[in-house]
């Protein structure tokens, strides 16, 4: 067990990252006598941009993006907006778009997110 100071410095990095890094749950720390603890020797967490990856570099914020045909026939994953618009030569805006809204389209396809939940 360590304080969120000594991670700090053991890994250098601000204490205020690594408090972000608890909060959202990239960190398992456990508050005793108003500090946090982390619990264990523990990596440092992998992150792109700022935001945690799976190991096959997908955001695990944002998830992969789903290529439907209008008949609802699954085409092809993305792993992100930008990866399907650059593959479609569209904007990243209209795949976004067509996402949020199930009746839109982009390109003549349907298209979803598929967000990927932490384990508890």
């Amino acid at each position: 067990m360590e304080s969120v100071k000594e991670y700090a410095q053991r890994h250098r990095v601000s204490k205020q990252r690594v408090n972000i890094w608890i909060h959202r749950g990239l960190l398992i720390a456990e508050k005793k006598a108003g500090a946090w603890i982390l619990l264990g020797l523990q990596a440092r967490p992998s992150l792109k941009n700022g935001r945690p990856t799976a190991d096959n570099g997908i955001s695990l914020k944002f998830g992969i993006v789903k290529q439907w045909s209008k008949e609802g026939t699954l085409i092809k994953n993305y792993a992100s907006a930008k990866e399907a618009s650059k593959a479609m030569n569209t904007s990243q805006s209209n795949i976004c778009k067509a996402m949020n809204n199930p009746k839109a389209s982009a390109c003549g396809y349907r298209w979803t997110r598929e967000i990927f939940k932490k384990d508890n």
